[in-house]
């Protein structure tokens, strides 16, 4: 009996969802505003979780104009060029109680309260977003991919051509998962349903909707897309910097006005958040990239050491790398 009503609740979903090609506006903007409404408070969760995990853990506060003031200096010690201050100047915004967790190293849950400014300024004293640099427009780059040649590509400036002017400020990028393989794509979050194409609609409404009045079917869209059902969600929201992709650098517009084929611009300190001009090398892409074994990041052959593993095989390990192993 279970599985014949199973069948007919998808009959009916399947049957359902093609209604959601053709809802009217007013029905269009509730799900748009309950879906904003929700998907803010996903984004103010996990912006609190993520500031919490890099910074609160490492005694670094938010609670007061000066706080805030003493945590872009600290952020100007690791982004040399251009300087975190150069976006950020401290504001005497308005604090609010923040909640987070982190594991320790046991895998105990620690929960954790602390005042902050609001989630969107939280999000740009972590540097997520655009942020407008001579004439064009910055953000960090937050993939975690690896190069074509299984190196993990370096964290830096990423730069939009010159003249594009991004969507707005945080550079939204909303992915949901419908099935085993359809992915839907969305970059407007205050229009995350009116937006879609007429079959992502009904996708997504096959997908999430529920049996029962027109009314029920509506508002559990908007419920079960954020529902995580004991398992990682089927919505993710990622911001500028964060999605898969070969973009421009900063390193490659200050040092030849663009990217040229054959061409890579190189720190000469080999930090890549430096990009002082007289910090950039313009050298052959050519060939294979000289990395460190350890941590896989880009290295130059003043900045490592060749050594051997115990059977004699030959590895290179960049200095930091070494430094860290003799402690």
């Amino acid at each position: 009996m279970d599985y014949i009503y199973n069948e007919r609740n998808l009959d009916w979903l399947r049957a359902k969802a093609k209604d959601a090609r053709r809802l009217s506006i007013a029905e269009e903007e509730f799900l748009d505003r309950e879906l904003a409404i929700k998907l803010r408070e996903r984004m103010e969760l996990e912006a609190s979780v993520r500031w919490w995990q890099l910074f609160g853990l490492e005694g670094h506060r938010l609670d007061s104009i000066e706080a805030e003031a003493q945590f872009i200096a600290h952020l100007d010690g690791i982004f040399k060029c251009p300087p975190a201050s150069q976006f950020l100047t401290p504001t005497d915004s308005k604090r609010r109680v923040h909640h987070a967790y982190h594991f320790s190293r046991q895998r105990v849950y620690h929960g954790a309260e602390y005042l902050a400014p609001p989630t969107t300024r939280l999000l740009e004293l972590m540097l997520y977003g655009y942020f407008p640099y001579w004439n064009t427009w910055i953000y960090l780059d937050r993939r975690s991919e690896l190069s074509s040649d299984g190196y993990r590509k370096p964290k830096q400036w990423l730069a939009l051509p010159p003249g594009e002017i991004p969507q707005d400020r945080l550079g939204i990028t909303i992915e949901i998962s419908v099935g085993w393989r359809s992915l839907i794509r969305s970059q407007s979050p205050a229009a995350l349903f009116s937006s879609l194409k007429p079959f992502e609609k009904e996708n997504l409404a096959k997908e999430f909707g529920a049996e029962g009045t027109h009314q029920h079917w509506l508002e559990q869209i908007a419920e079960n897309l954020f529902a995580e059902r004991g398992r990682l969600s089927r919505l993710s929201i990622t911001y500028a910097g964060e999605l898969e992709g070969d973009y421009l650098t900063l390193a490659e517009l200050i040092a030849q006005g663009g990217r040229l084929p054959g061409k890579k611009v190189v720190m000469q300190d080999d930090d890549f958040l430096n990009c002082e001009p007289d910090n950039l090398v313009t050298r052959s892409s050519r060939g294979r990239t000289m990395a460190c074994r350890s941590c896989r990041n880009p290295t130059t052959k003043e900045l490592s050491t060749i050594t051997k593993d115990s059977r004699g095989s030959s590895y290179r390990v960049c200095h930091s790398c070494l430094r860290r192993m003799s402690k």
